[in-house]
């Protein structure tokens, strides 16, 4: 995937994931959203597997981090070649990784992972129908596409939710 298809799917749902009600503030005054590199978000590759071991939080709770897998990219269907152009579609997993704390202090069993749903569900019915904008020219992107949910367990009084989302972009050569 090119940089720029990657930084423009980034910054959109970056954006998106920014204005949804209920994401904090961080200290500068920002909402408590960032952009990481996938190897950054977990210990693992969690977002192509399963062991969900947090590295990179939020500046603040409840908040997130959006990561691209571009390791995870893989094409979509045989490549469309013609006599003067060559297309292909492309699919790279978006995960969005969404922390909260127990607004009760942990005295309330299961808040922080009522919160972390609550503003996961937000995210998820923000991202469903968004197609990420900033493309280069040429090259067309599709809304993003549902993939999974996962929980994350930090400890007693954080919880977290993993929201992966497909990214579809056609790629694309024109001779003239």
């Amino acid at each position: 995937m090119s940089a720029s298809v990657k930084e423009a799917i980034e910054t959109s749902v970056v954006a998106v994931v920014a204005g949804v009600s209920g994401i904090a503030l961080d200290p500068s005054g920002s909402p408590a959203v960032k952009a990481i590199p996938a190897g950054q978000m977990f210990d693992k590759q969690a977002l192509l597997n399963e062991e969900l071991t947090p590295q990179t939080r939020p500046g603040a709770y409840p908040g997130a981090v959006v990561s691209l897998v571009e390791s995870g990219t893989t094409a979509v269907g045989d490549p469309i070649i013609g006599p003067s152009s060559a297309y292909a579609r492309l699919r790279t997993p978006v995960g969005v990784a969404v922390y909260a704390t127990s607004p009760s202090g942990g005295v309330v069993p299961n808040d922080a992972r009522y919160k972390a749903w609550e503003v996961g569900e937000a995210i998820f019915k923000a991202l469903l129908p968004h197609v990420p904008a900033g493309a280069p020219a040429g090259i067309s992107v599709w809304p993003l596409q549902f993939n999974r949910f996962d929980e994350i367990n930090v400890d007693a009084t954080t919880h977290g939710l993993l929201i992966v989302f497909d990214a579809e972009y056609q790629i694309g050569v024109t001779q003239q």
